[in-house]
């Protein structure tokens, strides 16, 4: 009899311990799943600009400083017009997963409908820069922090990439002084 409690004693220690290391192993790892940022939202060229839309690419770089390669359910953002604050256009990217320890790149295209951009024209012919604000959240879908959005904001020239396009389609153009 003394035996066998001995023997269930060892086995809740052993148990016991066993659960003790692996919280402190999941507190480890995870410690920095709430530090996920986006570092830059950048918009990378005009893909095509047609009678009904412009589209464009992109990439949001995601830093993970956690240990874990950590799940995105989406990212979603809003573009606006820094000096109206009109918002010209919305956007999703669908869930993916960021490795740990680095810096991601995401690509996305993205379309913006001209109906929204014809508030640009007047700053587009006159302004140096157009500056949009890029606002936007990024949902982890982890059991920590599930659902928890993480926010950012980005402030871009989105003039620079028409007039790159338009140079690129009509070369004759880039020498036109401004």
């Amino acid at each position: 009899m003394k035996k066998l409690v001995i023997w269930i004693l060892a086995v809740f220690g052993i148990i016991f311990l066993l659960l003790i290391s692996l919280i402190i192993t999941a507190i480890y790892y995870s410690k920095d799943i709430d530090k996920i940022k986006v570092e830059k939202f950048e918009i990378e060229n005009v893909k095509s600009i047609s009678k009904n839309s412009i589209k464009f690419t992109g990439t949001i770089y995601v830093n993970n400083t956690s240990r874990l390669s950590i799940p995105i359910k989406t990212i979603t953002y809003k573009i606006y017009i820094n000096e109206t604050k009109n918002q010209i256009s919305s956007g999703k990217v669908p869930s993916f997963k960021i490795e740990a320890g680095k810096i991601n790149k995401i690509n996305f295209e993205h379309e913006i409908y001209l109906d929204d951009v014809i508030k640009l024209l007047p700053s587009l012919l006159i302004q140096d820069k157009v500056i949009a604000l890029v606002e936007g959240n990024i949902t982890i879908d982890y059991p920590i922090l599930r659902d928890k959005p993480i926010p950012f904001e980005f402030e871009i020239d989105i003039k620079e990439y028409l007039q790159e396009y338009v140079e690129e389609q009509i070369p004759s153009l880039s020498n036109i002084p401004t």
